[in-house]
């Protein structure tokens, strides 16, 4: 895989498991994330946390900080930041039982919690989120992660299967718009304001990022973003 792995020093657990996945580990001090997956000039940075490590630290507030880190970082070591993850090792209700047995408090709110949590981090701190409850399926998400980051499968636009199902031929331009929605940031809304523009997806893949610019709510890392997936 034309992709390199870099994992932290202080996750021997990881490093273990990314060792018996990939041919070549880099091991080192990492100041964000456990895991790096390197690709052409962008990076993909991957916190870790096992189930009981992440209730912990969302009571103690170290949850936050590390992902505020993470989501501040556009660039590392002249790598471009191309995505953010959380991966969670354990069972979710395993730790909610636990916590209801021992701590005596209801379920109810410890589920409200991890889901109040959950969300907190998928959409204010822009990370995603996985889990996975064994050593084995921990190992696959890796292996996985690193295969469709080398094959580019987590970039490219999605395929419009929805209308290959239905007989009446769709609208040209509506197609046109299913089409630029697809692209991460871009909805029905923008992908209509980029039509009505630029004309033509031609004259959209062909543009500029400052050219993409000129199309309200189009701002430069969007533009960035627009640009690179046609190029």
């Amino acid at each position: 895989m034309n992709i390199k792995i870099t994992v932290d020093i202080r996750d021997r657990h990881l490093i273990s498991l990314c060792r018996k996945i990939f041919k070549d580990v880099e091991v080192k001090q990492l100041t964000i994330g456990d895991l790096h997956i390197y690709k052409g000039e962008h990076v993909v940075l991957l916190e870790r946390k096992s189930i009981r490590d992440l209730f912990q630290s969302i009571v103690t507030n170290r949850l936050w900080d590390q992902l505020a880190r993470m989501l501040a970082v556009e660039e590392l070591e002249g790598y471009t930041v191309r995505r953010r993850m959380l991966l969670i090792h354990g069972s979710l209700k395993s730790l909610v039982l636990e916590r209801a047995w021992w701590g005596g408090r209801d379920s109810s709110t410890i589920w409200a919690q991890l889901m109040g949590a959950v969300q907190e981090i998928v959409f204010v701190y822009e990370t995603a989120v996985f889990i996975a409850e064994t050593d084995d399926a921990e190992a696959q998400f890796i292996r996985i992660l690193a295969k469709r980051e080398a094959e580019g499968k987590n970039d490219k636009t999605p395929e419009p299967r929805w209308f290959r199902r239905s007989k009446p031929a769709i609208p040209s331009k509506n197609a046109k718009i299913y089409l630029l929605s697809s692209i991460p940031q871009v909805g029905d809304k923008l992908a209509k304001q980029l039509l009505d523009h630029f004309g033509t997806i031609a004259r959209i893949a062909n543009s500029r990022p400052e050219e993409l610019m000129r199309v309200p709510l189009v701002g430069e890392k969007k533009a960035r973003l627009i640009y690179e997936i046609f190029h």
